[in-house]
């Protein structure tokens, strides 16, 4: 049937104190004890350290209490994170991400191209199906959905 897998989620909160050193230092010592608990019992873990940014702090308060929680990961995963944020934050947090990410693998799931287009490869999903694969300039030549998303929402832009 396949690997059997488990999952842990730490969340943060941020304030002016919070997370501290100990909460991260703890959390993450419980992070890889259960990781190896579950690796005795045959299943695969799955550790989500979730930093949330709720709350009055900046974005870029956000990306440097994150640095601080999640310190040398081998693969990061970025759930459109960046979505409810201005395009002017989101260029300042991908610069960012792309400063703090080298010999990282990083997966971003996101719904705005220009999150993406800077990718190394990006895959497009569309109806629950991998439609495209590809760099964004192979992608643009295709002239499917992601042509399309990327035209409409440069439009878009250029309105605002």
């Amino acid at each position: 049937l396949g690997a059997r897998f488990t999952k842990w989620r730490g969340v943060y909160n941020i304030s002016k104190i919070y997370p501290s050193k100990l909460s991260i230092h703890s959390n993450a010592h419980a992070l890889a004890r259960y990781s190896a608990l579950v690796q005795e019992c045959g299943m695969i873990p799955i550790v989500e350290p979730e930093v949330l940014m709720d709350g009055d702090h900046s974005a870029e308060d956000c990306l440097k209490k994150t640095s601080e929680v999640i310190k040398k990961p081998k693969i990061l995963i970025l759930d459109d994170s960046l979505s409810a944020v201005d395009t002017q934050t989101e260029e300042n947090i991908i610069s960012n991400i792309n400063n703090i990410t080298k010999n990282i693998t990083v997966f971003i799931s996101t719904h705005r191209i220009s999150t993406s287009k800077n990718c190394d490869k990006i895959l497009v999903i569309n109806n629950g199906n991998l439609e495209s694969f590809g760099s964004h300039e192979e992608l643009m030549k295709q002239k499917k959905t992601y042509f399309e998303t990327y035209t409409k929402q440069s439009k878009e832009k250029d309105l605002n």
